[in-house]
């Protein structure tokens, strides 16, 4: 079952698919780790919110067609961790990484 898993998250993440970045960050996340998509969340003084609380999670952007533009760790509403950025046929372009908002 894992080599089952590790390959379809190979396919699908080889064709830049969102649906294959939600279906990988589902399997990584701690089960209380929320995943959102940019569009639901709030952004106020270089923060994120969830329904009018600092959000802690990863947060996906996607282009119209469904690829993946960029995933980022978020922690009390912050840039924390590893963001990535993809191009449009799917590999990833560069990674940053934050610690509370600032670029290390």
């Amino acid at each position: 079952q894992l080599i089952f898993k590790n390959q379809l998250m190979k396919i699908l993440m080889r064709k830049g698919l969102l649906y294959g970045f939600i279906f990988t960050s589902f399997f990584s996340c701690e089960s209380n780790e929320l995943v959102k998509q940019d569009h639901e969340l709030g952004f106020k003084n270089q923060r994120y919110f969830f329904e009018g609380k600092p959000y802690t999670g990863k947060i996906i952007s996607h282009r119209d067609v469904g690829y993946l533009l960029s995933s980022k760790n978020i922690v009390e509403g912050y840039r924390d961790g590893q963001t990535e950025y993809f191009y449009e046929n799917g590999h990833l372009e560069r990674i940053e990484n934050y610690s509370t908002n600032l670029r290390e």
